[in-house]
């Protein structure tokens, strides 16, 4: 078995490495329509498990067992998977925004979605346990019924066909012990079955031909690449949505070595046009060209690893070094050139703001060398320091390459080759900056009027400089203590228990409210376990009825034989009865326990999450494997160990009676003989007067010979039942605890508990779910941070604020400016209480926040941060996400039209029902930062947090939501990070931040006339970078 068990692990192992290959392989459009990052999850974790288990050690028991024995419950275990990965799918979008989450207090809302998914998956449990126990108990009972069948008609052959005794047992044991082996391997089928199902889907993306093939060989690699592009008479539109066309007829033509910009409003086409040339999709109708050869007919994995490079608007980072992260660039790239391209971007830690991650996606791009360059809003997350510096790269590197940038902001493209100004899915102006600028009813010179309202940007991003909290430590011992409904407190106790014994003390608690119905199928697993030393006692008496004379024969088969058929019914019974109540307790004690810990790691505090091993995969594995393999534990060991006790004690009643028996019966084997002696001693007298001493001897010696006889013959067969009783006894609880008692899997079961045990012993440091606190009945929104010094946990000696000092005025508007890393997106996580201070505090109102009720303080207050977090849901649904209140559909196209939203989201065919995709991703940068802005006004706060709440807008898209924040602004407590300065001015403080302290603060103008003042020398290199 351990040969199964090794070949099944690497089989399983070889699955997941294909499976992943073929899903990283695949074409956008498969991850548009086809999959979610939650079924993909789940077919690494559950579904290969499952498979692993089907083509392992079941194997080996199966080919011992030799069945052909089918269930079909297949298409029900489809379904239990689908709603697996949909509740996957919840987990995975939950963690991944958890700060998007807390900030707007959707921890009930996704507890509730999480919640309303778990039916689904009990449903498909306690079909699967009723159906597999009506199988296994139709299996038992149509065995035991045969062997009542066989023990009649055996007879009938003895009495009319001349066999004897022995042929008819050897029959009758030879076919019984293939149908217990039947029997025995039923639960393998169902194993086979299950894996069967999963890897019909997984094996059917493996074997998918990708309609775009990034590994496929075939194709022109060119041996001199120019980089010269064209796009000529494109039609697009995105697979998910036919109807919208994306680009009408687009035309473009990129010389060699010349750099062209594209601008134009959010959702014009831009972006597309970068995917088509990195050839994400391909056109449905048009042609894109490099060195005047389709792009269909070069090899895309030459393309891509040698002529295309991409730094796009929202880096992705992988979960590694930024070394390793930084090499994705390029293979077998040396520390020089890693060093020399990451000069400027190496900045360490886990987790990194906007700004940290676009300079080491740039870095990455740089050390790939490419020879055609595409820049997708760059340095939208960068301050003017780093900005300027990078810019400097770009334009080093951007020498003899071909360089597609797409911005919004022009001030950055203005010295491009051609600008291209695309409206519509259509270019509708075309030339150099100065061409483009006199043409004063232009669109072009119309977008940088409504930039040069104000002066150009500043800043950088958030400084989320990365922060990881040790989890809390578990011992293994636990005392459960039932304070709520749907909340538990673990204990720990001063003498610690064993992990078996806090594995049953888990489930014991969580199993309580099913006692009965787990009751239910204890005693009936107590039943089961009777059958087989029953049926063991039955077949002996097989061996000693078939030796009966021939009256007695048949009339003991008929009792006999009824009695094996009662068998069989009662095992049609109680089997299904056992695995489905067993089925119900274990079902629900999986949902308890999803339910439970689900809800307790949506309310951990953020330092929990900054934990790479808390990470949204790691937790998605937890909720989805660990919580099932609890189930083993009530489902199987439980009831197997009630099944074994009973089966164990009706073996040795049976053994002893049985015994008893046999003793009983030797008083009888010489009551004739004796009855000779008896008779002679009595009749002395006559049996000496007619001499017949020598006559009643050999009387006597003869009747002793005959009983001798029987006595041997009776003996043998009776011993024989005998040991056959407790040998067959033995045989069945041996296969059956063999089949069913795997020592691997109770030692993941138990690694499994500690696990779910961690998670709820664990105590937020930060609970929002908590109810205690204040409440302020009427917030003017006073904000004062007091001499505030804070480290995040993981980097206990990087000092991010120190002595930080800043009032903020109700219904004022405080902006932060200062370079990347300095602390200003730290102050709007202290604030919105995701991390508490070292020393000093925060107030509201006078009150410090942590005497504040948690989720109360975050209502009342709206974030909008730089990347935009949005859920698999429609529009409408990601508007109105975590409201306390329903909205009507009228509120929030007021706060779409205010966002200016709603205009794009009309022209949807589906308008606000459209559904968004996996974050976000049918949608454009500037259209999913307008919905997450809606989304935040919608909410109405008391205080508005804007952490680059513009940067992915067009000149036009920013100006109007300027104009809607100023309307929105209003009688609000305000505070304003952001790169353009124009968009800070006309705040009524600005606080420059550096080191973790605020070094100048004043209006706009105050700062200005400083001329050798931090905040004059952002402005002037503002304007130099112009």
């Amino acid at each position: 078995m351990s040969c199964w068990s090794v070949t099944g692990e690497k089989q399983a192992s070889g699955i997941r490495v294909e499976y992943l290959q073929a899903v990283l392989k695949q074409d956008i459009t498969f991850f548009d329509e086809k999959t979610t990052t939650g079924e993909v999850i789940v077919s690494l974790t559950c579904d290969t498990g499952i498979i692993q288990d089907a083509i392992g050690e079941k194997v080996g028991k199966f080919i011992q067992l030799v069945t052909t024995f089918l269930v079909a419950y297949g298409i029900a275990f489809k379904k239990g998977q689908a709603a697996n990965a949909e509740a996957a799918e919840v987990v995975g979008q939950t963690v991944g925004a958890i700060r998007t989450v807390a900030s707007f207090t959707g921890e009930k809302e996704a507890v509730k979605k999480y919640k309303k998914i778990l039916p689904k998956m009990y449903a498909f449990m306690t079909k699967q346990a009723f159906t597999s126990g009506l199988g296994f108990g139709a299996a038992l009972g149509v065995l035991y019924s045969f062997y009542g069948l066989a023990m009649w008609y055996g007879s009938k052959l003895i009495t009319e066909k001349g066999f004897n005794g022995g042929d008819i047992t050897n029959i009758i044991f030879s076919l019984g012990i293939g149908g217990i082996a039947l029997c025995q391997a039923f639960p393998c089928l169902s194993v086979f079955i299950a894996g069967k199902t999963v890897s019909y889907k997984m094996f059917k993306v493996i074997e998918r031909k990708p309609l775009i093939d990034v590994s496929e060989k075939k194709g022109v690699v060119l041996e001199n690449i120019k980089g010269d592009i064209s796009l000529n008479e494109i039609y697009f539109s995105y697979p998910t949505r036919p109807d919208v066309q994306v680009l009408s007829g687009f035309s473009l033509h990129v010389p060699s070595g010349t750099t062209a910009a594209l601008v134009g409003q959010s959702g014009s086409g831009k972006s597309t046009v970068i995917s088509l040339v990195e050839r994400f999709y391909d056109p449905q109708a048009g042609e894109v060209l490099i060195d005047d050869v389709n792009l269909k007919e070069l090899q895309l994995k030459w393309v891509r690893e040698n002529v295309v490079g991409l730094v796009s608007q929202e880096p992705t980072l992988f979960a590694t070094t930024i070394k390793e992260n930084i090499t994705y660039g390029k293979e077998n790239a040396t520390a020089e050139e890693i060093l020399r391209a990451g000069i400027e971007t190496m900045i360490s830690g886990i987790q990194l703001s906007g700004g940290q991650k676009q300079r080491i996606a740039i870095a990455r791009a740089i050390l790939k060398n490419p020879k055609i360059l595409l820049l997708d809003e760059a340095t939208s997350a960068l301050d003017v320091k780093s900005e300027q510096i990078v810019k400097d790269a770009l334009e080093h590197i951007m020498l003899n390459r071909t360089t597609i940038i797409v911005a919004h902001r022009l001030t950055t493209i203005k010295d491009a080759k051609i600008i291209n100004v695309v409206h519509q899915g259509k270019i509708v102006e075309q030339g150099t900056h100065a061409q483009l600028i006199i043409k004063q009813n232009g669109i072009y010179s119309q977008l940088i009027s409504l930039q040069e309202d104000a002066p150009n940007s500043e800043y950088m991003p958030p400084s989320d400089d990365m922060y990881v909290d040790t989890p809390v430590s578990h011992d293994g011992a636990v005392d459960i203590k039932d304070n709520k409904e749907n909340d538990i407190e673990v204990v720990n106790k001063q003498d610690r228990l064993t992990q078996h014994k806090a594995c049953f003390k888990l489930c014991a608690y969580l199993s309580k409210v099913e006692v009965i119905i787990l009751m239910l199928g204890l005693v009936a697993s107590g039943i089961k376990g009777l059958m087989p030393p029953t049926l063991g006692f039955l077949l002996s008496r097989i061996i000693k009825i078939f030796y009966e004379e021939q009256n007695e024969l048949l009339r003991d088969t008929k009792i006999w034989s009824l009695m094996f058929v009662a068998l069989g019914c009662i095992g049609l019974i109680f089997i299904p009865m056992q695995q489905y109540f067993v089925g119900v307790a274990g079902g629900k004690l999986v949902q308890r326990i999803r339910s439970l810990c689900f809800e307790k790691i949506v309310h951990q505090e953020m330092s929990w999450f900054d934990d790479h091993t808390n990470s949204s995969g790691a937790v998605e594995t937890w909720l989805s494997t660990d919580a099932l393999r609890v189930h083993t534990l009530v489902g199987d060991y439980l009831s197997l160990w009630i099944q074994n006790i009973s089966t164990t004690t009706a073996a040795l009643l049976i053994a002893f009676i049985s015994n008893t028996s046999n003793g009983d019966g030797g008083k009888v084997k010489y009551e004739e003989a004796n009855q000779v002696a008896f008779g002679a001693v009595g009749g002395i007298i006559t049996v000496a007067s007619f001499h017949a001493e020598e006559k009643v001897a050999n009387l006597y010696k003869n009747k002793c010979r005959n009983s001798l006889r029987q006595e041997n013959r009776l003996g043998l067969i009776t011993g024989v039942g005998f040991g056959f009783t407790v040998i067959f006894v033995l045989f069945i609880s041996v296969v059956d605890s063999s089949t069913n008692v795997m020592g691997p899997d109770f030692n993941k079961t138990r690694e499994s508990v500690a696990y779910i045990l961690k998670i709820l012993s664990s105590k937020p440091k930060i609970d929002s779910n908590s109810d205690e606190g204040l409440t302020l009945a009427n917030v003017e929104g006073v904000i004062e941070f007091r001499i505030v010094s804070f480290n995040y946990p993981s980097r206990p000696s990087v000092q991010i604020l120190k002595d930080f000092c800043l009032n903020i005025p109700s219904g004022k508007i405080v902006a932060l400016v200062g370079e990347s890393g300095c602390g200003k997106s730290t102050v709007i996580n202290l604030l919105q209480r995701f991390y508490d201070v070292d020393s000093g505090c925060v107030l509201l109102d006078g009150v410090e926040i942590q005497k504040l009720q948690i989720n109360w303080l975050r209502q009342q207050m709206g974030l909008v941060s730089q990347e935009p977090i949005l859920f698999n849901d429609t529009i409408k649904a990601n508007i109105a996400y975590g409201k306390q209140r329903i909205f009507s559909e009228d509120e929030i196209i007021v706060a779409t039209k205010a966002s200016n939203a709603h205009n794009f989201i009309s022209a949807l065919p589906e308008a606000y029902d459209t559904l968004i995709g996996e974050q976000g991703i049918q949608l454009s940068g500037g259209q999913k930062q307008r919905i997450a802005i809606a989304r935040a006004i919608l909410k109405d706060p008391k205080i508005l947090l804007l952490d680059e709440a513009t940067s992915a807008l067009d000149a036009e898209s920013e100006h109007i939501v300027q104009e809607a924040f100023e309307k929105v602004m209003k009688n609000r407590t305000t505070i304003v990070v952001a790169h353009r300065l124009s968009s800070v001015k006309g705040a009524d403080t600005i606080a420059v931040v550096k080191d973790g302290m605020v070094i100048e603060q004043g209006s706009s103008e105050v700062l200005l006339n400083r001329q050798d003042g931090a905040y004059a020398s952002l402005h002037n290199l503002s304007l130099s970078t112009a």
